[in-house]
């Protein structure tokens, strides 16, 4: 089964893991932004899967992202990227 979803939004990394110090103890949490993140994946995926059942197993997942490269970047060098090269 094969399938195929496009999650909308800027593409980003995932942050790192957040510290809170809570008297003697130490909390550590996910930053709000990466659990949205994590959700919107989430349900474009399974808008796409629809009523197909939970994948049990391996999976082969490929990620095309596209950026908009830096204003700090010549306008030779904007046009490579753009090309791909």
């Amino acid at each position: 089964m094969t399938v195929t979803f496009v999650v909308p939004g800027v593409p980003a990394g995932k942050m790192r893991p957040r510290f809170a110090r809570m008297g003697k103890f130490v909390r550590t949490y996910q930053p709000a932004e990466d659990a949205r993140r994590e959700n919107l994946i989430a349900l474009a995926y399974r808008q796409a899967a629809g009523e197909a059942p939970p994948h049990d197993g391996p999976i082969s997942l490929s990620i095309v992202a596209f950026f908009t490269p830096p204003a700090s970047w010549s306008g030779k060098r904007r046009v490579m990227a753009m090309d791909g090269l």
